[in-house]
């Protein structure tokens, strides 16, 4: 659970620094504290990651995610979260793999 962590944190530190600063996008939302602020930008910059880098994303899944470990009642255990953590890292590889192989062929 300790791996699975430390890349969501590690993925979202990256994302706010990269992103965040886009000044030519307007935005309806008001946000008046600086935790306001980081909230959002933490929500636009996850959501762009998932966008590119999932196939396919159940948004409403990944809001009771965060709602469930809020108050501390996830539906699945750390081993669980771990290891599901770990076969889409896994599938992510085998997919740039494939890829890197097409691309390797293509400049041959």
């Amino acid at each position: 659970m300790k791996i699975a962590k430390m890349l969501l944190v590690v993925a979202l530190t990256a994302l706010i620094l990269t992103a965040c600063g886009d000044k030519d996008k307007k935005s309806s939302t008001t946000l008046k504290t600086l935790t306001d602020s980081l909230s959002y930008c933490m929500g636009v910059q996850t959501a762009n990651f998932l966008e590119t880098d999932i196939d396919s994303f159940n948004l409403e899944v990944f809001q009771k995610g965060i709602k469930d470990a809020k108050i501390k009642k996830p539906s699945l255990t750390d081993e669980q979260i771990g290891m599901v953590m770990r076969r889409f890292m896994e599938a992510q590889k085998a997919k740039m793999g494939v890829k890197n192989l097409a691309e390797a062929k293509k400049n041959s």
